[in-house]
């Protein structure tokens, strides 16, 4: 990089220094001009100038697309030695979102999301906002003028009389007759994001300097492609300063030659560790070694001793207090760094973590296996509610993973394989196979006949209807399950009922003749003692009519909204989210089991439905599959 582009940049660094005197604001790098927000309006330029600025900097560039920020050359230049000995808080980010809808306080849109770059500059707090979107004012609206700041009127002006003359130097360099058609290249192949050209322009001055315009010599254009051999060996002609130098100007101050500071020399290694070795020594304490990292961050460093038993670690263990307390810097106990570091212990290092609870004569309970479980349960003769409550009561008192969690169709395959006779020609593996198709058609069926209740379907229910219904018809099938009229219904005609149909299904079931079946006995057993039938028919239909009069209905709902409590905080049914997330999720398994491919799926098929087994007649076969074929030929897959 030319010695212009370092003294622009050292005049950018203290214009952003001195803007950061005050509470962080988020400016946006490359949006629109018309933004109050964005960073050309706190540098007083205009549109083309700032344009202009960045490119002489290094940090933009011209690309067919348009103009467009370096982001490697912006991470460079705020985490270099400019910003590394001043307490001067500025982060890059990048951003996808709808920034106009945000200034004007509308919806965003996903359709015109843009990316942009921004950057936060000043002191952050914790009232700060961590986003861009976040930064927004009573109105809903996203903030857009920049927090107010002492002298920054004059400092403007002076920044702007600095770069002004090397704005029109390099317009004029450049052979542009105005600022409408600034940077493009004559070069149409895209520069390297990760580049920084050797760009053109005046020799500028220290920060608060009066500039001095250089003759306009003819030098080379921003974006010419040139290689990395050509441009060190022209500034080892014309004098210019290494380039480590220029990224290490106090180690070249303290270790540098003649030839300029060069890090890959022994002699220079060996002085670099002996000077690393004498600042750890002056800033560190016992375990720990504070600095300020080459991103401007502040970085804690830990000495771990090496220990060859316990006594030694005992000796030294005061470095993983050290290494806790720096993790849980953020937060106001240790609890949660430490509940992190042992969870990563129990997942990456368990037998260790195991033993060292033994050690300790800490309780480690091992969860029961289903047959141990079920044998328990046989034994003690327990079965139906209070199955329930003893699991319970052990999961509350040994842990949620101490007993098993089991479906009717993993007792089924207990049940099998436990009486599974000598010469049975299936596997304990195909068993399970069986047993899992069994669950997972039941599943999809499930799936199928709740969205068929649907009420009002969108289009999204009926394509996911037609998808389960079918896997579910074609587990079926390999089931060799009997293709009922209720499953050519289900296959063939309720996704266009579900369509066509106004309101769906879903309110047009029979649930109601149900619920007056309910009723209907309820009334009887009330009205059993009844003798005379003349009597007792008057009765209930006086009950019926009293308990569906319109006020009557009326004044009960108003008497139960009367006594109710926390009439404002309306209560989440958390077991009925948990519920329907726990069937979404076997639904969506179910669908990933029945995509395999058959051949790995239906293992159990041949050994269930070999017509040469045992009591089977080899004549009935054809018989048997040409009736089979037939029955499920009739339903379209």
């Amino acid at each position: 990089m030319s010695s212009s582009s370092q003294s622009i940049l050292d005049h950018i660094a203290d214009f952003l220094k001195f803007i950061s005197n005050t509470q962080s604001f988020w400016f946006t790098l490359d949006t629109s001009y018309n933004h109050g927000c964005h960073l050309a309006n706190r540098f007083g330029l205009e549109p083309n100038d700032y344009e202009v600025l960045l490119i002489v900097a290094g940090l933009a560039h011209h690309t067919r697309f348009g103009f467009a920020m370096k982001p490697t050359a912006w991470s460079k230049f705020l985490r270099g030695h400019r910003f590394a000995s001043d307490d001067c808080e500025i982060e890059l980010t990048s951003k996808m979102v709808d920034l106009d809808a945000y200034i004007d306080g509308t919806p965003p849109s996903r359709l015109k999301r843009r990316k942009f770059y921004v950057v936060r500059i000043g002191n952050k707090t914790e009232r700060s906002p961590n986003k861009i979107e976040e930064q927004m004012g009573q109105d809903g609206r996203c903030i857009t003028t920049p927090p107010r700041l002492n002298g920054i009127g004059i400092k403007t002006q002076s920044f702007r009389r600095i770069v002004e003359p090397f704005i029109w130097d390099y317009l004029v360099e450049n052979d542009m007759d105005s600022k409408d058609s600034i940077g493009v290249p004559e070069n149409k192949n895209e520069e390297d994001k990760d580049t920084i050209g050797v760009l053109a322009g005046p020799q500028l001055t220290p920060p608060g300097a009066t500039p001095v315009i250089s003759p306009m010599n003819k030098k080379r254009k921003l974006n010419e492609v040139m290689s990395i051999g050509s441009v060190l060996n022209e500034e080892t002609s014309t004098g210019s300063v290494p380039s480590n130098d220029i990224d290490y100007p106090l180690l070249s101050r303290a270790l540098g030659r003649e030839d300029g500071f060069n890090p890959s020399d022994p002699t220079i290694q060996k002085y670099m560790r002996a000077l690393l070795a004498e600042l750890i020594d002056l800033l560190s304490t016992n375990y720990e070694l504070n600095a300020i990292d080459s991103s401007n961050n502040r970085s804690s460093f830990v000495r771990v001793p090496k220990t060859s038993n316990d006594r030694s670690f005992q000796n030294s263990k005061e470095w993983l207090d050290v290494a806790i307390k720096i993790a849980a810097s953020k937060h106001k106990t240790t609890y949660e760094a430490a509940y992190r570091i042992a969870n990563h212990l129990c997942r990456f290092y368990k037998d260790s973590v195991l033993a060292a609870c033994e050690t300790q004569k800490i309780v480690v309970c091992e969860p029961m296996s289903a047959t141990a479980f079920s044998a328990m349960m046989c034994a003690g003769k327990i079965s139906g509610t209070g199955e329930l409550e003893v699991k319970k009561h052990l999961s509350a008192h040994l842990g949620p993973g101490f007993c098993p969690t089991r479906t009717i169709f993993d007792r089924f395959s207990a049940i099998f394989k436990g009486g599974k006779r000598p010469n049975c020609a299936l596997s304990d593996a195909n068993i399970d196979a069986l047993c899992l198709q069994f669950r997972e058609v039941f599943v999809l069926w499930d799936g199928v006949f709740s969205l068929a209740r649907t009420i009002n379907p969108t289009e999204g229910d009926t394509s996911i209807y037609r998808m389960y219904v079918d896997a579910a018809v074609k587990g079926s099938k390999d089931l060799q399950c009997t293709v009922t009229p209720k499953v050519h219904l289900m296959l063939e005609h309720v996704e266009w009922q579900m369509t066509n149909i106004e309101g769906g299904l879903g309110d047009k079931m029979e649930d109601w003749v149900e619920r007056l079946h309910q009723t209907g006995k309820r009334q009887r057993l009330r009205y059993r003692t009844v003798q005379n039938p003349v009597v007792r028919s008057l009765a209930r239909e006086k009950a019926n009519s009293r308990n569906m009069h319109p006020d009557v209905i009326a004044q009960t709902d108003k008497i139960k909204e009367g006594s109710k409590r926390n009439l404002t905080e309306q209560k989440t049914d958390l077991v009925g989210m948990l519920r329907k997330r726990q069937r979404d999720f076997g639904r969506f398994e179910a669908m990933k089991y029945f995509k395999q491919d058959d051949k790995k799926r239906l293992t159990w098929s041949a050994a269930v439905f070999n017509d040469a087994k045992e009591g089977a007649s080899n004549a009935d076969a054809p018989e048997h599959l040409c009736h089979l074929e037939k029955e499920l030929s009739s339903t379209k897959l």
